[in-house]
């Protein structure tokens, strides 16, 4: 009965719909930075005050639905915010601002192949054929939505390939841990986690420079705790919880394809057929990652009516 409850959980169509939040919710960001960057702000002011306004708003949640807020081995989601979280979002902001939001996505979206590659090493979430034509297909869609266009910076690519490094074990280490609690008091231990570590690293390394930030710094960096703070962290955990490591990292292929479209609105760079194909190839394959869970579930309504007739 266990087994077949964490099969159905795996294949929650709610746990597509929540990553997918998540991947919108997560594309703002380089696009949110770029914006805060040009108001004065710094990367490590701007992940600080992402991290603190993001767990601000995770604590008054659980505060408001009562929430128990120490669940056992806590101290697995302080590694998750404390160390992988913070290490992913400084690596990622500092990409951007080396190179540009399109060339730090593409590098640090290998990361969905370092997932899938990974789970089948450890058994932890193979993905079936259609999961495969997805990964294959929001590949081949990532690298025409993005290109190589823009400055190149070699900088820029490394970071974004660190940040994808971790990012991919913060997220096979993650499945394991928020399974087994609420993922908003999760959200809300690993943003907490995030901004200690932080912390402590600004005040002894430096490089906080609020006193740089002007009003758009603040503003976009108040919307970077916000949306890909917030919202994203507990849509996500919420989603990789319900459908697996695997499924979540393919579906959020499609985080990239929002920030190049937000870049054509917002920052003035145009779409070639060639960049709307290979967005149509994103969703294609984030679909494909839904097609098991369809089948499951039609599946496990038609044994549910039989049960229930005979």
């Amino acid at each position: 009965m266990h087994g077949g409850d964490h099969m159905a959980r795996s294949r929650d169509p709610l746990g597509f719909v929540l990553v997918a939040l998540s991947a919108v919710s997560f594309g703002t960001m380089a696009i949110f930075a770029t914006f805060a960057y040009r108001g004065g702000a710094s990367v490590l002011g701007v992940v600080v005050l992402r991290f603190a306004l993001a767990a601000a708003v995770l604590w008054a949640v659980v505060w408001l639905r009562h929430l128990r807020p120490w669940p056992d081995r806590v101290w697995h989601l302080w590694i998750l915010g404390g160390i992988l979280y913070a290490l992913q979002a400084v690596l990622f902001l500092q990409a951007v601002r080396a190179a540009s939001p399109a060339l730090a996505a593409l590098f640090l979206y290998v990361y969905p192949v370092l997932v899938v590659i990974l789970s089948a090493i450890l058994r932890r979430g193979a993905i079936q054929r259609a999961g495969v034509f997805g990964l294959v297909s929001a590949s081949l869609g990532l690298l025409l939505v993005l290109g190589l266009g823009g400055r190149f910076s070699w900088v820029g690519a490394l970071l974004a390939l660190g940040a994808a490094a971790v990012y991919s074990v913060y997220i096979l280490f993650g499945q394991q841990v928020i399974a087994r609690g609420d993922p908003i008091v999760a959200a809300a231990h690993i943003a907490l986690a995030a901004v200690c570590t932080l912390t402590v690293a600004g005040l002894v390394l430096g490089g906080f420079d609020f006193q740089r930030f002007t009003p758009q710094g603040y503003v976009f960096a108040s919307l970077i705790g916000l949306i890909p703070g917030a919202l994203a962290m507990f849509a996500f955990l919420a989603g990789l919880a319900r459908i697996g490591a695997s499924r979540a990292a393919i579906l959020s292929m499609l985080e990239p394809v929002v920030t190049v479209l937000l870049s054509a609105m917002l920052l003035g760079e145009g779409l070639g057929p060639l960049q709307l194909l290979g967005g149509a190839l994103v969703a294609a394959g984030g679909l494909c990652t839904m097609l098991p869970a369809c089948g499951a579930r039609r599946g496990a309504q038609a044994g549910s009516d039989k049960l229930s007739a005979s």
